[in-house]
């Protein structure tokens, strides 16, 4: 948290763009100590000497918004970086590590090998940390996969997703099974055929997101485990694999944060056609030992013909647990599900490319990539690229080369992206869109757009027809003193950036340029401001100040100007505080944006 001057204002966590963030939620009174309170005094400080420096009187307050300052923006909505690698989106999330401290950790994609549209050559398919599916099409032949572009799945299915593709109905297609951060496992049927994938119902519409929640708006449930969902710590990680061999898919699930996780196995008591978990059929199939954020996957990495277990691990090593002989023909009750399968035993580490240390939050997925018989790892990296490493040994002895970049097209260029506007997710949403700065675009008539000042404007839009759904303010059990309001809820995505303090209680003048079409725009000035008790030393409240408005679409630049008062406690009056703006873009069109200005009434 970022807290600023003696009022403390509170800004954004989270990561943006790159790294992205999200809004603050208002929180109920809570104790300030005098250890904090006074470094948030000094941060405040120096952020306002700075600011004093920068803005004389009656000048801007945006330090950006001209967007004349500009930076890379990569463009990766083909699935495919500018040095031709696969790629998907990335995203960060709050983990507890070893079960003390709290840091936020770039997850991992989770791509497989399968065919997902039977042509007889396997697919990609990956999730992606910020709740995108992607398929990317093999145009190769057995043995010699090739890729181009990726296509992602058009709807919502959870932060951190780990992804496993398989035919969990017995349908003959394949279907998605999908752990999230909250510790649920979902399976998302193919709706659709076997040449043919389909997965969601409408556009947009969220598969998986905060369950339970009156207004989620979700038409898949988690799956259950008795009568209530089955849930296992949090950042579940789902396998399928028929472990007791009674030909029945079983659920093989690793775990998240903490430091006395497993991977865990629940035993089909259902069928193939309809599996069936109970309470008293779920066991530990290999013990973490103080390992987080477990990826469990199996294959026969032996050759032995028993099934072995591969674990991944938030520290980046690749742990082998060598299956036990008779799992798939023990005793009656075994195969019912009603007695416990083996503990595995940890194995040894597995080197890729001679190293036992690979790269935080490694995720493998066991694959025949060449067609040679030989079991090769699949890797989906934090940084949302894909690799895979060959398997140089020989049957039964594998010896895993190094990991080699997963190549494809790139159709979709870079461009360029305003310098100090960040965009903002929540934990439950996702959309596809390019905020960039542009010099020049064709307009309806033929015209070419030009910057109303300066070089260059911003253009914003969502592309390939995705505005997404925006979750979080559904879910958000802090009624409507939410830091952005309910008009705010669906369909958009925001950008915001900090400007230089302003003083509570006094006139100022809003005024930006716009133009776009079938593209509604919400703004807000606003701040969460700590109100401190008079009566008790040391304690204080969050209070929500906020100065909003929206404006539709325009043929031709139009300026928009708006005088206010800056709102603020009575206790603030008179005070300079930061605050942050934000511009929520609501509809699947483009909308142009130039000049934006604060200044002090005069």
């Amino acid at each position: 948290m970022q807290f600023s001057c003696s009022k403390i204002g509170q800004h954004m966590c989270g990561e943006q763009a790159g790294s992205l963030r999200r809004p603050f939620r208002r929180q109920q009174s809570r104790s300030l100590s005098l250890y904090h309170r006074l470094l948030f005094l000094l941060a405040a400080g120096a952020w306002c000497l700075a600011s004093a420096s920068c803005f004389a009187a009656g000048s801007n307050l945006f330090r950006h918004g001209s967007f004349e300052r500009v930076s890379v923006l990569a463009n990766l909505w083909d699935g495919v970086d500018s040095q031709r690698r696969l790629t998907v989106q990335t995203r960060s999330q709050p983990i507890i590590i070893e079960g003390a401290r709290s840091s936020s950790v770039p997850f991992p994609c989770s791509p497989n090998f399968v065919d997902l549209d039977g042509d007889g050559l396997k697919d990609l398919v990956v999730g992606d940390a910020a709740g995108f599916i992607w398929w990317y099409k093999n145009y190769g032949a057995k043995g010699q996969p090739v890729f181009k572009t990726g296509q992602f799945l058009q709807s919502f299915y959870g932060p951190a997703c780990k992804l496993h593709v398989v035919d969990w109905n017995s349908s003959g297609t394949p279907d998605l099974l999908i752990g999230d951060s909250q510790g649920n496992v979902y399976a998302i049927p193919n709706i659709g055929n076997k040449s043919e994938p389909k997965f969601t119902s409408s556009m947009a519409k969220p598969r998986i997101g905060v369950y339970g929640h009156g207004n989620d708006q979700l038409d898949t449930a988690p799956i259950k485990c008795g009568r209530s969902a089955l849930l296992i710590g949090n950042f579940a990680c789902p396998w399928v694999a028929d472990w007791n061999g009674d030909n029945r898919p079983d659920l093989i699930i690793g775990e998240g944060t903490y430091s006395a996780n497993s991977v865990w196995v629940f035993l089909n008591s259902g069928s193939a056609q309809n599996p069936l978990f109970e309470p008293t059929a779920k066991f530990p199939l290999a013990y973490g030992e103080g390992k987080e954020q477990l990826t469990p996957a199996v294959c026969d990495w032996d050759g032995d013909g028993t099934p072995d277990l591969i674990v991944g691990e938030r520290e980046g090593r690749l742990s082998l647990f060598r299956g036990k002989r008779g799992i798939g023909a023990k005793t009656v009750a075994a195969i019912q599900g009603r007695a416990a399968p083996d503990v595995l035993d940890f194995t040894s580490h597995i080197p890729v490319g001679g190293k036992t240390n690979l790269w935080p939050m490694v995720y493998a997925y066991p694959c025949d990539w060449n067609d040679d018989s030989l079991t090769d790892l699949l890797f989906g990296r934090a940084d949302g690229r894909i690799q895979i490493a060959l398997n140089k040994g020989k049957q039964g002895a594998p010896v895993i080369g190094d990991p080699q970049y997963v190549l494809g097209t790139d159709v979709e260029k870079d461009t360029r992206q305003p310098v100090g506007w960040s965009y903002s997710y929540s934990s439950f949403s996702n959309s596809a869109f390019l905020p960039e700065a542009t010099e020049s675009e064709p307009g309806p008539a033929g015209e070419r757009i030009l910057a109303k000042h300066g070089k260059y404007f911003l253009k914003f839009e969502y592309v390939h027809g995705y505005a997404g759904y925006n979750m979080w303010w559904e879910a958000s059990p802090y009624g409507p003193q939410n830091w952005l309001s309910r008009s705010w809820e669906l369909g958009g995505k925001a950008l915001h950036t900090s400007v230089a303090p302003v003083v509570i209680g006094n006139n100022y003048t809003l005024s930006f340029w716009y133009r776009g079409v079938d593209m509604k725009i919400n703004w807000l000035l606003g701040i969460i401001e700590v109100v401190e008790n008079p009566s008790r030393r040391g304690t204080g409240s969050y209070e929500v100040h906020k100065w909003e408005g929206n404006l539709g679409p325009s043929g031709g630049w139009q300026q928009f100007t708006r005088t206010g008062v800056i709102p603020g406690s009575k206790g603030s009056r008179g005070e300079a505080l930061p605050f942050e703006f934000f511009l929520q873009f609501i509809g699947t069109g483009t909308v142009y944006l130039d000049d934006f200005q604060l200044v002090a009434a005069q």
